[in-house]
């Protein structure tokens, strides 16, 4: 009886997964569980995830001279360079797959009885607004040149910064009220190479790009020194509005304030007039002066729109720029003053009657009577040697 029991749950009951169970039972009968267990375990081991096959990479040696950190910005590089063809590669392929996906679209609801025209529109109209070009823009009249000459005064990262904020310049330029008509010169080499990374750059509206230095151009008539006004912070002489068919010029130069006077004696040396913006007339800075090249360009760009030169300041500058804490440091400097001059005097103490105490002068002895004093110490001490 208790074999007959002992054999029904081992045939009705799965045992658990990955245990081995007996071919037979007791009595000798194939038991039908010991296969079931055994499906189940293959069925739960293909779908377990394999671990990852770990690659053991080699370790290369820094060579001698260079920094790790350095020696890793190196290898980062390399890899970045060696793997911009199969990214670009992969771009294009994520491009032709989304328009074709578009098309596939627009037929579909076509199709469905929808105009092909309305599709179109109501697809474009989902874009987003930013990424798109300003279509009711006019032309400001006004030209801005990058003096880009100075690239062999920079760090390869510096350039690769103007290069970004050149970059930056002609986006908010695609989409300002007022397009600046903008060149860069001295277009070549680094600067060149790292703009070469945003593609299409030499078709850009409103940009053109000259291998050329200012005073090449001016003999070749393509700049008027006239009506040129090259934008330095060391110049007294401001900016007051911009006049139409004139020219700036904004020093191309990331250098941390390493050069001094550099674009001012530049322009001098030519004989292109100075000037700056008021940034003091209209805006209290806190820290530098010294502006970015993007924010002179987007500075130029926002007084077009606005014609106001205060709002310029108040929407482009960053908020780490505004020093709003010109009425704590009076105050702070007032109060230093105060402690200062507590420290200095000390203070009067008074007695009973009113009179001050603690600032009266000791009295100096007469010269003859100190002299007196001396004699007759001197002759004490005699007298007390020959005893």
């Amino acid at each position: 009886m208790f074999s007959y029991i002992k054999s029904f749950f081992t045939k009705y009951t799965p045992g658990p997964v990955g245990e081995p169970e007996d071919k037979h039972t007791d009595n000798g009968e194939p038991n039908q569980n010991a296969e079931v267990g055994t499906k189940r375990k293959m069925v739960v081991d293909q779908d377990k995830p394999k671990p990852p096959q770990q690659f053991k990479r080699e370790k290369l040696a820094v060579p001698p001279g260079m920094s790790k950190n350095a020696f890793k910005k190196q290898q980062k590089k390399l890899y970045r360079d060696s793997m911009m063809g199969e990214w670009r590669r992969a771009r294009k392929e994520r491009t032709k797959e989304r328009k074709k996906q578009k098309r596939e679209l627009v037929e579909e609801r076509v199709a469905n009885g929808e105009a092909r025209e309305d599709v179109i529109e109501e697809m474009y109209k989902k874009r987003i607004p930013k990424s798109k070009r300003n279509e009711t823009q006019v032309d400001s009249k006004v030209n801005v040149v990058f003096d880009c000459s100075f690239n062999h005064k920079m760090k390869q990262e510096e350039i690769a910064s103007m290069a970004r904020q050149i970059a930056r310049s002609y986006s908010e330029n695609r989409r300002a009220e007022h397009f600046i008509n903008t060149k860069l010169t001295c277009f070549e080499g680094s600067l060149k190479k790292y703009l070469g990374s945003h593609p299409g750059f030499e078709k850009w509206d409103h940009f053109e790009y000259e291998t050329k230095d200012l005073d090449v151009l001016a003999k070749e008539g393509k700049l008027d020194l006239s009506k040129t006004v090259y934008l330095s912070a060391d110049e007294d002489a401001t900016v007051d509005e911009l006049k139409e068919d004139y020219t700036y010029i904004i020093g191309g130069i990331v250098d941390k304030g390493r050069y001094k006077n550099l674009c001012y004696d530049k322009a001098k040396e030519l004989g292109i007039p100075t000037a700056r913006l008021p940034i003091n007339e209209y805006f209290k800075i806190r820290g530098r002066k010294v502006l970015t090249s993007l924010h002179v360009y987007l500075l130029l760009s926002k007084w077009l729109e606005c014609k106001d030169w205060k709002k310029a300041f108040d929407e482009v500058l960053p908020e780490r720029k505004h020093d709003d804490d010109d009425d704590d440091d009076d105050n702070n400097n007032n109060n230093n003053n105060e402690n200062n001059d507590s420290e200095t005097t000390k203070p009067k103490k008074e007695t009973e009657d009113g009179m001050e105490v603690g600032n009266e002068k000791e009295e100096t002895p007469i010269e003859g009577e100190e002299s007196k004093e001396k004699k007759s110490k001197q002759k004490s001490k005699k007298k007390s040697k020959s005893s």
